[in-house]
């Protein structure tokens, strides 16, 4: 297995997700970013419960993306705001690229209804911050996403 460095961040965003599943969802935990040193695998070892924006905005953090698609990780939250600041792509794209986001839409119309996201793992999974009942788990893709996005400094 390759170690962190040897990793693409988007590898790395995988393994440090993984790691927090089985922990507790949250809705409005928050993580101080300012408070853990950038592109630490540990990052945020302390955190025991997450809500879905806050557990992408700590990876990114934590996985050495100080931007997300040029704008500063510290504004990268919440979801609605994460949809907005990323690359857009297609969620058939994002199915099967590990670390692109995706997005359920409580409103169709309304940009500030998108109301969860959750990291791809490339095969028709994703890893989430899923509910009070769930907390972080792994899960499948289901039709409930419709909107998808890609940091882009997770590929380079």
């Amino acid at each position: 297995m390759p170690s962190w460095d040897e990793l693409s961040r988007a590898g790395r965003l995988i393994v440090w997700l993984n790691k927090q599943v089985g922990k507790t969802y949250k809705l409005g935990a928050e993580a101080k970013l300012a408070d853990v040193a950038f592109d630490n695998p540990s990052a945020f070892s302390g955190m025991s419960a997450w809500d879905c924006s806050e557990l992408v905005q700590a990876g990114l953090w934590a996985v050495g993306c100080q931007t997300a698609n040029g704008n500063p990780v510290a504004s990268f939250d919440p979801a609605w705001k994460q949809y907005g600041l990323s690359r857009h792509i297609s969620v058939k794209t994002a199915i099967s690229l590990p670390g692109a986001l995706l997005f359920r839409q409580n409103n169709a119309k309304c940009l500030h209804q998108i109301g969860h996201v959750a990291v791809s793992l490339g095969n028709g999974y994703v890893i989430e911050a899923a509910n009070k009942k769930a907390g972080v788990r792994v899960g499948k893709v289901d039709a409930g996403f419709t909107l998808a996005g890609k940091i882009p400094e997770l590929y380079t």
